[in-house]
């Protein structure tokens, strides 16, 4: 299923639960998320892996939240890449669809973000919660950083890192 599709037919199935709904930001956030990892990480990523990230975060903040047995729909152990973008966002609707009085959606969406960046296993991608980022950012401006003046990218065709943009004076 595409991930309009997943998206049409999850927004018909929560308009019959008006309990907490999922906003266009919401959808928005999984889907650059995901799109972005996969797109732009420095090397291939396993669609499957990255979906399974998103369920443990899932899981974990159901968890956090008092409930003690978490179920989610039960995924195929093989899939591509579009498969795997919908069935997070069905995750997350049905998640929303159970325990909708007993979680907040930005959380929830937050932890599944998390829990595909945990699923890297890469110790530089992670999910700023705002406070966190605005220190994060208010430890930058202003101050000396160390490095070579470069912005890095990676060329998404051959996954090779390169310099793409050269700061002032650096």
């Amino acid at each position: 299923m595409r991930p309009l599709a997943a998206l049409l037919l999850l927004l018909a199935c929560l308009g019959a639960a008006p309990r907490q709904a999922l906003s266009s930001y919401d959808f928005i956030a999984l889907e650059v998320c995901y799109t972005t990892i996969m797109a732009r990480y420095y090397r291939p990523v396993d669609p499957v892996a990255l979906q399974a990230g998103a369920r443990t975060g899932m899981l974990a903040y159901l968890r956090s939240r008092g409930i003690a047995n978490p179920v989610l729909p039960h995924r195929a152990a093989k899939t591509d890449r579009y498969a795997a973008e919908s069935g997070i966002v069905v995750d997350v609707g049905t998640v929303v669809s159970r325990y909708g009085s007993r979680i907040r959606t930005d959380d929830l969406v937050n932890a599944t973000i998390a829990g595909e960046l945990a699923a890297l296993h890469d110790p530089y991608s992670v999910l700023f919660p705002p406070a966190a980022y605005k220190k994060f950012v208010g430890f930058l401006d202003g101050k000396a950083v160390a490095g070579i003046g470069a912005e890095l990218d990676v060329d998404p065709q051959t996954h090779v890192v390169r310099i793409a943009d050269v700061f002032p004076g650096s």
